[in-house]
C-alpha cells in the first residue's frame, strides 16, 4: 500500500503492508509529494511533487531510489497508470484549464490531450472553485480513462473517456 502523509513535517510518500506494518519512507525531500499510484508490475510508484518547482509527475522505485520527472507541464497532478504500465494519464492546466492528458510512462514523446475545456457556459456556473478534471482510473482494456469533472462546489460527475480518439478535438464520454 502506498500513501502520502505529513507525519514527518512535510508531505512524503510511504509504503506499508496491508495490515499497517512495515511503514517505509519512499520520498525524502522538503517538497510536497502526494497521490502515489503503484505501477501494474508493483515496481514503481507514480506521484505528484513540487520538488523541482511546479507540480510535476514523477516515478520512483518502491525502495525510494530512482525518482525521475516524467512530465513537463504546468501543474501536473493525479497520475494513473495504464493496465499495461506503458502510459500514464494525468491532469494538467498546461493551457490554463484543467484537462486530462496521457503520456508514455517513461516521459518520452509528447503527451496527448484527451479532453477539451468547454469555454461556453461552464464558467457562468456560480462556482466556489474552478472547473477541474481528475483522473480516477483506467479500464482493464486501456480503452477508457475514467475521470471526474467537477462543475461546481456542490458536486462532480464521473465519466469514462474514450482515449482512442485523443487529438481529434472531441470528448467522448459515457456516464
Amino acid at each position: 500500500m502506498a500513501f502520502h502523509s505529513d507525519r514527518d513535517g512535510c508531505c512524503q510518500i510511504f509504503v506499508m503492508n496491508a495490515d499497517g506494518s512495515d511503514v517505509t519512507l519512499v520520498t525524502n525531500n522538503t517538497a510536497l509529494n502526494f497521490g502515489p499510484v503503484w505501477s501494474p508490475d508493483g515496481r514503481r510508484i507514480a506521484l505528484s511533487s513540487n520538488v523541482l518547482g511546479d507540480f510535476q509527475i514523477f516515478s520512483i522505485n518502491a525502495d525510494g531510489t530512482g525518482m525521475t520527472q516524467i512530465s513537463n507541464a504546468a501543474q501536473a497532478f493525479n497520475p494513473w497508470w495504464s493496465p499495461d504500465g506503458r502510459r500514464i494519464a494525468f491532469t494538467s492546466n498546461r493551457d490554463g484549464n484543467y484537462d486530462v492528458f496521457v503520456m508514455n510512462a517513461d516521459g518520452t514523446g509528447v503527451p496527448a490531450k484527451l479532453t477539451t475545456y468547454e469555454a461556453t457556459g461552464v464558467r457562468r456556473v456560480h462556482c466556489l472553485r474552478p472547473v477541474t478534471r481528475r483522473v480516477t482510473g483506467i479500464s482493464s482494456s486501456s480503452s477508457f480513462i475514467h475521470h471526474q469533472r467537477s462543475l461546481h462546489a456542490c458536486g462532480s460527475t464521473t465519466f469514462a473517456l474514450d482515449h482512442r480518439r485523443a487529438g481529434d478535438g472531441s470528448d467522448t464520454y459515457a456516464r
